[in-house]
């Protein structure tokens, strides 16, 4: 098995990417050496940048992401800071998977113990119409002094196809208001951002669901954000930011909807 996975390696160095030829096979072969001393064979549960775990299947091995990095920077590659680990097949196959974690923020739901999904759902296990505004309400904090907030809710049905309702989106700076001074975000704080008011009417038949998702960036629908707190339409460069959606009894994000009671669909 050890000699299959240097040869696969050996086969992408020089199949796969264009820039290893100039990489001497002493390096690729050091690189792999590092990477066989400490690879984990499936089936087996991979903790992956201490915020997820990975169940890796039989067949296949998992490299850590120091010896990941070297192995990927000896093939040619230029593997950036998200690089998590690698997986590679057991038997000769040409072919292997960058595991990748990027920190793109987390909600956190200390009150999700609390919840009795049963009634939550109740209404929705017998049809449910919401006709009116949808009012969404969000706790964020970021490491960046200025983001973005987007929002879908979508109907989702049975089977799995998804239908956008309505969306929004709301630039943190002009959280207190448009027609008030911008005012910057400080790292690690929460703050509460109210977005604009969505509409729909649309009934929900038994057995659907309301989905809502929750991002930063809406583009090209929307404009993008380089998160720098500059202008934006004169910059080049965006910064990366690391934002956290809140959802607890003291930061309390929530959708607010309009629901017609005894409604029936129409035949």
């Amino acid at each position: 098995m050890n000699r299959i996975l240097f040869a696969v390696a050996l086969l992408l160095a020089s199949a796969a990417f264009g820039q290893a030829a100039a990489n001497p096979e002493a390096e690729v072969k050091a690189a792999f050496d590092a990477a066989r001393a400490t690879m984990t064979p499936g089936p087996a549960d991979i903790k992956v940048a201490n915020q997820a775990v990975l169940h890796l299947p039989a067949g296949f091995v998992f490299i850590p992401t120091n010896e990941s990095v070297r192995l990927l920077k000896a093939l040619g590659n230029r593997p950036g800071m998200d690089v998590a680990g690698m997986i590679f097949p057991q038997e000769q196959q040409p072919g292997f998977v960058v595991v990748r974690y990027i920190a793109s923020g987390y909600i956190k739901d200390d009150d999700a113990k609390d919840w009795n999904a049963d009634e939550m759902l109740a209404s929705f296990k017998e049809g449910t119409e919401v006709s009116g505004p949808m009012t969404f309400t969000v706790y964020v904090s970021s490491d960046r002094k200025d983001t973005d907030v987007t929002v879908k809710v979508i109907d989702v049905y049975p089977d799995g196809r998804a239908y956008n309702l309505d969306e929004t989106i709301q630039r943190v700076r002009y959280r207190e208001g448009y027609d008030k001074k911008p005012v910057m975000m400080e790292p690690g704080k929460v703050y509460k951002v109210p977005l604009q008011p969505m509409t729909t009417s649309n009934y929900f038949p038994a057995g659907h669901r309301l989905r809502i998702e929750v991002s930063s960036s809406n583009f090209p629908r929307f404009d993008r954000n380089l998160n720098t707190g500059g202008n934006n339409y004169d910059e080049t460069t965006g910064l990366v930011a690391h934002n956290a959606v809140h959802h607890s009894a003291e930061y309390p994000s929530s959708l607010q909807i309009t629901v017609v009671r005894g409604a029936k669909p129409v035949p």
